[in-house]
């Protein structure tokens, strides 16, 4: 490469993809990126291929939680759970459920120390000793992807997540991001509103969370850059961002449901650049 990037370019490539809006699987601002990253690439001299991937694309609806007192809640439907238009019940939380209930379960992310992932990795770099210092919060409980199998568990028909343990007030968590489909209706609430549903269970109400699935085409992008040893170097990003939020205002929803077909998707870890 004859021009070496500087810092400042490379912000200004970041804000330029962020700025095209949350790029979940199927959204229109990862096909956008898909593109600008094979036009980019292609301009540093690589050899750059799309490879075609069949992906589920999932897209949120309304969601509310509504009590029988007429307290209500808006919320995110959890991905690829079913949908209803108005499941009633008794909402009560996971530990004292019952069959047939919404269940209600908090969530609080995990912390990893980088001392304990030092172990794990074949290498390490840390000339500064800094990696025993150090504490990462990730963007999963500890479960991971797996937060609504406790609810199925007790015999749930529905499911409330209750983001009580985020360092941000959010009720938009792309999570569980699978892709693997789950037979009941879910809803993510922030921490504020989860708390004060948490202060009035267990009680009677309505949960509603819709959503649409459909079938896409995405791409992951590969760029080659030929080299003289018999070694292949490999490395690999994804270009989705199921939680950026985008730098500018985004699109309303449509008037009617479920939302049109808007092109190619992603898969969180399966469409990548490499």
């Amino acid at each position: 490469m004859e021009h070496v990037p500087s810092a400042a370019e490379m912000l200004g490539w970041i804000e330029t993809v962020v700025g095209q809006g949350v790029r979940r699987p199927g959204y229109p601002a990862d096909a956008w990126t898909e593109r600008w990253l094979a036009e980019r690439l292609a301009e540093f001299g690589l050899e750059v291929t799309l490879e075609p991937v069949e992906v589920r694309r999932w897209q949120p609806g309304a969601g509310l939680l509504r009590l029988d007192d007429g307290t209500s809640w808006t919320g995110m439907p959890l991905p690829h759970t079913a949908p209803t238009g108005g499941l009633r019940g008794r909402i009560a939380r996971l530990a004292d459920a019952r069959p047939g209930d919404i269940v209600v379960d908090e969530v609080t992310f995990s912390e990893l120390p980088q001392s304990y992932v030092k172990t794990l990795a074949t290498s390490a770099y840390d000339p500064e000793g800094v990696f025993d210092t150090l504490v990462q919060t990730i963007p999963f409980g500890p479960r991971m992807m797996e937060v609504v199998e406790p609810a199925l568990a007790a015999g749930a028909v529905g499911f409330v997540g209750a983001l009580t343990g985020l360092p941000w007030e959010t009720r938009d968590y792309y999570v569980p991001y699978d892709a693997v489909e789950r037979p009941i209706p879910a809803l993510w609430l922030s921490g504020t509103d989860a708390r004060r549903l948490l202060a009035r269970l267990p009680c009677e109400g309505e949960l509603i969370a819709e959503s649409a699935t459909d079938t896409v085409i995405t791409h992951n992008v590969v760029a080659t850059l030929p080299g003289s040893s018999p070694h292949t170097v490999i490395v690999a990003s994804h270009h989705d961002a199921p939680w950026a939020r985008p730098w500018r205002t985004p699109p309303a929803w449509p008037s009617s449901w479920p939302p049109p077909a808007t092109g190619p998707a992603s898969r969180p870890g399966n469409a990548r650049t490499t």
